[in-house]
């Protein structure tokens, strides 16, 4: 039987990675549904820049788009939570 490997990861481990990833920013993305909160800008800003970099490819691949997208709200999130966790520690 064949295995494929990308980067040293077996493609198994590396597609479960992203289905963590994903599972934990719409999470994030599900907890900040109301209110100002940091969390939905820059999944946004990673939607757009995800749309660049998938249209910029030699392929248009949508997970390019989705994996900014929620690279973006776990981002926000460590930066909505960020003041929380600084302030608990003075």
């Amino acid at each position: 039987m064949l295995r494929r490997y990308h980067y040293g990861v077996k493609q198994g481990g590396h597609r479960m990675f992203w289905y963590i990833v994903y599972v934990c920013a719409l999470l994030a993305l599900l907890m900040h549904l109301r209110g100002p909160n940091a969390v939905w800008g820059p999944a946004t800003l990673g939607i757009f820049i995800g749309f660049v970099v998938a249209a910029l490819s030699a392929r248009f691949e949508w997970w390019s788009v989705v994996q900014a997208g929620a690279i973006g709200a776990l981002l926000g999130a460590l930066f909505e939570y960020m003041p929380r966790l600084i302030r608990n520690r003075e």
